[in-house]
């Protein structure tokens, strides 16, 4: 039973990312990015994006799903500031980032699109979210972490 919804998943994020007009579609809060939008997406200088490279296959990725949707909804309210996508790396070579294994995690920086930032802490919600923090061209505290007192 779980398998099948795991695959039932994974056809419909394949289904999504596989528009073909280029306009952003999501999955819960989290942008499907797919050749057609990829560029266009990480490459938008106004925002902060964090990207998940995933395949559909990989337990790992799976497990982790629910966890990249909090996150996502954490920053929810950020999305004229920070964009929070996933992109089935599986089957499409992206030329600016290196994938060694799933999930891979980069961040391009509003102001740097030229250099995304690899991730490469814990697979938890606060790490990743910390991560946009310190990384990120806005800063954006979606915990309410308070390190000025």
């Amino acid at each position: 039973m779980r398998f099948s919804s795991i695959v039932l998943s994974a056809l419909a994020t394949i289904a999504l990312a596989n528009k073909s007009d280029g306009s952003a579609v999501t999955d819960g809060q989290v942008v499907v990015l797919s050749l057609d939008n990829y560029k266009q997406i990480t490459g938008d200088s106004t925002k902060d994006v964090l990207v998940e490279y995933f395949a559909p296959w990989c337990p790992h990725c799976n497990e982790f799903a629910p966890d990249y949707e909090k996150l996502a909804g954490l920053f929810a309210a950020e999305k004229e500031h920070v964009t929070i996508a996933k992109f089935d790396a599986s089957s499409n070579k992206i030329p600016d980032v290196s994938i060694t294994g799933f999930p891979s995690f980069y961040l391009f920086p509003a102001n740097q699109k030229d250099k995304p930032v690899a991730y490469e802490g814990d697979r938890s919600v606060e790490e990743l979210a910390d991560f946009v923090k310190e990384k990120g061209y806005y800063g954006v505290d979606v915990l309410g972490d308070d390190d000025d007192e």
